[in-house]
């Protein structure tokens, strides 16, 4: 379904945010085979969801060059 839409947001965007756009998808759908498999449609997607992968996101994003989890 994202190919679908894709292609209709190619229309109005810029290659570089095309990109950008199934990169963040591609992330989440990541992050969801990892800490949701059992989720396998949208209409089982919530806030509190999104929530989650969000905070995931800056939490490894914060951590400093080098630094593990496991140190923190």
């Amino acid at each position: 379904k994202f190919s679908i839409w894709s292609k209709t947001k190619r229309k109005v965007v810029v290659e570089s945010t095309l990109k950008d756009y199934e990169n963040k998808v591609s992330s989440f759908l990541k992050w969801m085979e990892s800490n949701h498999p059992d989720i396998a449609t949208g209409d089982k997607l919530n806030k509190n969801l999104f929530q989650r992968y969000l905070n995931d996101v800056l939490a490894r994003s914060s951590l400093a060059t080098g630094t593990t989890i496991e140190r923190i």
